[in-house]
């Protein structure tokens, strides 16, 4: 058991008296005329829950601000005091970017102080806890804030099973369910969070994990569900690993689960083109006329498997436009901007999978029969077929 004051804890004794002694001379040598300004504690970041068992340090985190700048400030200090108001701990924390390897700063000088500490090296009585801070200044002047009550335990990890998902999701999939079942030793009401990943090589391919939901409980076990359709397979296809895991309000995690799935991913298609049949070229020197051009696309794994859409356009002569390049097409909602003709298209609606981009018709323009060919791709490279359209521009 532990009920002494312990001393700055992840660091060796020599250091910390070394440190201990630097910083008692520099307040003593540091000025002790008033400040126009006042140090602030802004913000304190302190984990909720700390498990006693952990043998990783949790970071804490105090955000400060001066009148005069944070150059004015000097100094940051933390107590941690049991239920009847006694300090069970001191320590200190340091803006130097990390020059005390221990603390975890990132920039010197910026007002924020940071350290690490280990919870057992904190107390391995359980219990709640308050931790107090302290900021000094170089005038010696003073901001205090305390946290509220803040859980110290000796947690058991939570604990997965039964994770059941299906071997192939199809293209064109309707919804099916992801679940698993969780439990937690210490109480089922600890768990915080359970989540779903994919990876592939051993590297997720999601933006960040998808949470699962609960949707039952039976006696002290849970089970979460994860709803999905097609549309998780928007820019993947082939055979991807699913982990799951579940989190405590301590913060710890439960061993993963992995199952192997089968992502399928057909292209999508073109659906229709929209354009005007004829157009009659003008006829002042350096005028011209817009012609909007529209693509409508589908995807079986929805429009987020949408990459590009874009279009070639042949001359009358039979020789492509724009050296041969396609015409790239949005799906952003922008009105058309001549100044910006390729990304204020003249699209009408954002995200509503149709692509536009208004054409210019000049005066100098070959009078015949333009053809079109519009593509979509996909986000794993696969190409829609082709579909045609034309315009007759008249003389």
């Amino acid at each position: 058991m532990n009920h002494g004051l312990k001393k700055h804890g992840f660091r060796s004794p020599l250091v910390l008296v070394v440190a201990l002694l630097f910083l008692w001379h520099c307040r003593e040598e540091a000025p002790v005329k008033s400040s126009a300004g006042l140090p602030e504690i802004q913000a304190v970041h302190v984990p909720r829950a700390w498990n006693i068992n952990a043998t990783q340090p949790a970071r804490v985190q105090l955000d400060g601000a001066h009148g005069d700048g944070p150059s004015a400030l000097y100094s940051a200090e933390m107590d941690v005091r049991d239920a009847a108001g006694k300090t069970i701990y001191s320590g200190t924390l340091w803006d130097d970017g990390g020059y005390n390897s221990a603390s975890g700063d990132v920039l010197a000088g910026d007002g924020v102080f940071r350290n690490r500490f280990l919870p057992a090296d904190i107390t391995d009585d359980k219990g709640d806890y308050t931790f107090v801070f302290r900021l000094y200044d170089k005038a010696g002047q003073v901001a205090r804030r305390d946290t509220g009550l803040i859980v110290f335990g000796n947690d058991a990890p939570p604990v997965l099973y039964d994770f059941s998902a299906p071997d192939i999701l199809p293209s064109a999939s309707p919804p099916v369910n992801f679940t698993v079942v969780a439990g937690d030793p210490d109480s089922l009401t600890e768990i915080v969070s359970v989540q779903l990943d994919i990876l592939t090589n051993g590297r997720t391919v999601l933006p960040e994990p998808k949470k699962m939901d609960i949707s039952s409980v039976e006696n002290d076990r849970a089970t979460y569900t994860l709803t999905v359709d097609s549309s998780l397979a928007a820019g993947k296809k082939g055979s991807y690993q699913l982990a799951v895991w579940a989190t405590d309000a301590f913060g710890v995690t439960s061993d993963s689960i992995f199952k192997t799935i089968e992502l399928e991913n057909e292209s999508g298609r073109i659906v229709a083109t929209e354009m005007a049949d004829q157009v009659q070229r003008p006829s002042g020197a350096g005028s011209y006329v817009l012609v909007p051009v529209t693509a409508r696309v589908s995807d079986p794994q929805s429009l987020a498997d949408v990459d590009s859409v874009y279009f070639y356009s042949r001359k009358p002569e039979g020789q492509l436009a724009n050296s041969g390049k396609p015409f790239p097409m949005v799906d952003n909602g922008l009105p058309f901007d001549i100044n910006n003709p390729f990304t204020a298209a003249g699209d009408a609606v954002a995200g509503d999978g149709t692509y536009t981009l208004t054409t210019l018709i000049f005066n100098d323009a070959d009078p015949g029969v333009y053809v079109f060919t519009f593509y979509m791709r996909d986000k794993t490279g696969q190409l829609s077929a082709a579909v045609s359209d034309s315009i007759e521009v008249l003389p």
